[in-house]
């Protein structure tokens, strides 16, 4: 940006890509960096309402990111890492008000994907490890999985079909407060939530133009007795059913 409020922001990145050929497959190295200079929104600096107010001058945030992936689409694999290092770093502090970072803190983040098919069988899984240098600013689940476990068919040559379970988990973290005065979320160090599976149930049926699903939406807490948080003071929704339908028309 060369004028008005981001004058001098810039968004630098690349990506390289190498293709690694074998007699069966192929697979893709990538590397990808990039460095960005933003200045904060115009509503962390200025604002005015019945319950808040206040006027700051806070400096650009400056961050540099970097990461390598390898994917193997053909056995269904993929690996990587990512590192993050930030610098006036913006966030919302115990008072439920703007801030910025007193000091440059780093994110590392490594994750794994691999999926399995044995005929109808479909197994997909994942898995996350992230780690901040600092829990002063910004906290996060160190450990977040996903899983789904389906059967994939076509009935009588025309309903293609999926049956299975989703699960999730996140290690136990201090998840951000919620105000809803602002509709922001802010940092906090007295309530932990997660360190619980959540688990789902899913039927999607397709005929032709026609989508129709059934989902039995956190089946976990009929079975572990937990209190399930999306948010601390904001509790999760028990068990339930409930189902769509989707009907494309041609003109």
């Amino acid at each position: 940006y060369i004028q008005g409020y981001r004058i001098g922001d810039f968004d630098l990145s690349g990506q390289i890509d190498k293709p690694i050929r074998t007699s069966k497959d192929t697979s893709f190295f990538k590397i990808n960096a990039s460095m960005t200079n933003t200045a904060p929104d115009y509503f962390y600096n200025h604002y005015y309402s019945n319950h808040f107010k206040w006027e700051n001058n806070f400096n650009k945030t400056y961050e540099l990111k970097m990461g390598a992936e390898y994917d193997n689409p053909y056995r269904r694999f993929k690996a990587g890492f990512k590192y993050s290092i930030v610098t006036n770093y913006m966030y919302w502090n115990e008072s439920s008000l703007p801030a910025q970072a007193g000091s440059e803190f780093s994110v590392a983040q490594v994750f794994l994907k691999k999926d399995f098919k044995f005929g109808a069988l479909n197994i997909q899984n994942s898995i996350q490890y992230q780690k901040s240098t600092t829990t002063r600013y910004m906290h996060i689940p160190e450990i977040s999985t996903r899983n789904t476990i389906f059967v994939q068919g076509l009935y009588a040559k025309v309903l293609t079909f999926q049956w299975g379970f989703d699960l999730r988990y996140d290690s136990g973290y201090y998840a951000d407060y919620y105000n809803p005065a602002l509709g922001m979320f802010y940092v906090q160090s007295k309530e932990k939530i997660g360190d619980y599976p959540w688990i789902d149930m899913f039927v999607n049926l397709k005929i032709k133009r026609t989508r129709f699903y059934v989902k039995y939406s956190n089946m976990s807490t009929m079975m572990i007795k937990n209190n399930y948080y999306t948010t601390p003071n904001y509790p999760a929704q028990i068990a339930t059913a409930s189902f769509g339908l989707s009907w494309t028309f041609y003109d």
